[in-house]
């Protein structure tokens, strides 16, 4: 399976720039997605293959505008990466906060993906998860959830296309060195209880970089088979993969 064309959501920061930089280096068409229009603007100066949209694809007119701008691709594969991850205790969860997390999340790209569904056949969606989708974190239900709940829309979206030569999996990539980590250590602990985890896991130095993220991703789309991209939770942390995909002399991501 090949393609020239990527749409990659949450691109202005962390994993998604890094997805973004490291594809369209390889001769990618790229379109990325994000709502800062400065940021976006930044990362297109970096390669002539990045095509910005700055929107936000939790809205109907932000997906509609995606569609637009993809009207003259009659193919792509998509990476899902934009995401937020919220902190509390169930007993102080705010309403918002649950449904922003859902709508984010789980609605956005769902949607999207259904808005795009003529430009998938031959094609592959991969979304960036977490552990989290198949665990049972404190004070995470929102994201917990959430995620959770992509996960089994993925293996729903496998049964019904996969005949049709449209691919779907997600992707672990680990506890990464990006804005939402920092975000977590810098929570209370009455919000957090598991905050020091976090903390520890920067000053250990045990953190991954988005351009290793970026690496794993890669061979996820592209040096898979259909069968094997689609039966697996793909881990960064899974070792049988690392000789793989791992930069040679690159530190292999290990917790």
């Amino acid at each position: 399976m090949t393609t020239q064309t990527l749409l990659i959501t949450g691109c202005t920061k962390g994993i998604g720039r890094a997805l973004a930089i490291h594809f369209a280096q390889q001769d990618y068409k790229i379109y990325a997605v994000g709502r800062d229009q400065d940021q976006l603007s930044e990362l297109s100066t970096v390669s002539n293959n990045i095509h910005p949209i700055c929107t936000d694809i939790t809205s109907v007119n932000g997906r509609n505008a995606i569609e637009s701008a993809l009207k003259k691709e009659a193919a792509l594969s998509i990476i899902h990466n934009a995401g937020i991850s919220s902190s509390s205790p169930f007993k102080l969860m705010a309403e918002q906060d649950l449904r922003q997390s859902f709508e984010t999340n789980f609605f956005a790209p769902l949607l999207l993906t259904q808005q795009l569904l003529s430009k998938l056949k031959g094609q592959r969606v991969l979304y960036i998860s977490t552990g989290a989708a198949v665990q049972n974190l404190e004070s995470k239900l929102a994201y917990c959830t959430s995620k959770g709940a992509m996960h089994h829309a993925i293996q729903c979206l496998n049964t019904e296309f996969n005949s049709h030569g449209a691919y779907f999996s997600n992707l672990r990539p680990g506890m990464v060195d990006t804005n939402m980590q920092a975000a977590l250590r810098e929570t209370s602990l009455d919000i957090l209880p598991s905050r020091d985890f976090f903390i520890r896991a920067k000053e250990e130095g045990k953190l991954i970089t988005p351009e290793t993220v970026a690496a794993f991703v890669n061979f996820v789309m592209f040096k898979t088979d259909p069968k094997t991209f689609t039966e697996n939770f793909w881990n960064i942390y899974d070792e049988v993969y690392h000789p793989k995909w791992l930069p040679e002399g690159a530190i292999k991501p290990n917790f």
